[in-house]
């Protein structure tokens, strides 16, 4: 059972925020609750990708259309549920085209559902989160103290300092389902702007913080159905409409390294540094 029926949870909610900032979020509810999960974490994939911001990458072609300066893409635990969820910071112009921006999303979310799951991109999220891992950054005392003791209400105890961070196990199969769920019917569309404020008519008790929940356009639906494409499988006609967007997956990266293995030290020779003669200007 979801968290939250369905009907309640899809649709658009304009809010007004406090800053003058400019977002569009498209969040999702997973079938499951994905922190028992953590071996594979099959929602990395997804937020690996759609976060990737080398060339092709969704990133890339929003800010090549001058719509966006940033983007993240990550799974959200919230007490015993999750969602999946990819936020995008417009600018000026990108509030004006948010029904194409749609476009783009949808589009490389078909893109990634109808090409398998990549066996290399799972090799390689295994190397960086075990980069992440080996080479962080030292923790102050009471905040690690904090982080464990919460930690080990959802991790066994032996992993409850890598658990977060590696991936252990990655599922292929489950990674691809995760994909299967990020549609057009199940999306719910936040709406962040200081110019909705004269139509947002609704305020929260505790804040007093603007906003309005509606129905999703009729006309960014058929357009998002139509960039989705959801019940075609073909994953030639997808890349060539990706493409078109500039939209593609990555290729891999030769930069991540396959051995963190430290190097033995070469033993000192003990001779003395010798003057280098003959050498113009060296003396």
């Amino acid at each position: 059972e979801p968290a939250v029926l369905p009907q309640d949870f899809v649709g658009t909610v304009l809010r007004v925020p406090s800053k003058d900032v400019r977002r569009i979020a498209f969040s999702w509810q997973l079938p499951r609750w994905q922190v028992p999960l953590w071996e594979s974490k099959p929602g990395s994939y997804a937020s690996h990708l759609l976060g990737h911001e080398g060339q092709g990458s969704l990133l890339s072609a929003l800010k090549a259309k001058g719509w966006a300066t940033a983007l993240a893409a990550s799974v959200d635990d919230f007490g015993c549920f999750s969602h999946f969820d990819v936020t995008i910071t417009l600018t000026e112009n990108g509030l004006d085209h948010a029904e194409e921006v749609g476009v783009l999303l949808f589009r490389y979310l078909r893109l990634l559902r109808t090409t398998p799951v990549q066996p290399w991109v799972l090799s390689e999220m295994q190397m960086l989160r075990e980069i992440r891992f080996q080479f962080a950054d030292d923790s102050q005392p009471y905040s690690l103290v904090n982080k464990l003791a919460r930690n080990l209400q959802t991790y066994p105890p032996r992993s409850v300092l890598a658990a977060p961070v590696k991936l252990r196990a990655p599922d292929a199969e489950a990674a691809a389902q995760i994909l299967q769920h990020l549609t057009v019917d199940g999306a719910r569309i936040e709406f962040v702007a200081k110019r909705f404020a004269s139509q947002c008519t609704d305020a929260d008790p505790w804040y007093g913080g603007q906003f309005l929940r509606k129905p999703l356009d009729e006309l960014w639906r058929r357009a998002w159905y139509a960039a989705a494409e959801e019940g075609d499988p073909c994953r030639e006609t997808a890349e060539a409409a990706a493409a078109r967007d500039g939209l593609r997956l990555p290729t891999p990266n030769p930069f991540i390294p396959k051995d963190l293995s430290l190097r033995p030290m070469l033993e000192a020779s003990g001779a003395m540094p010798a003057e280098l003669a003959g050498v113009a200007g060296v003396s």
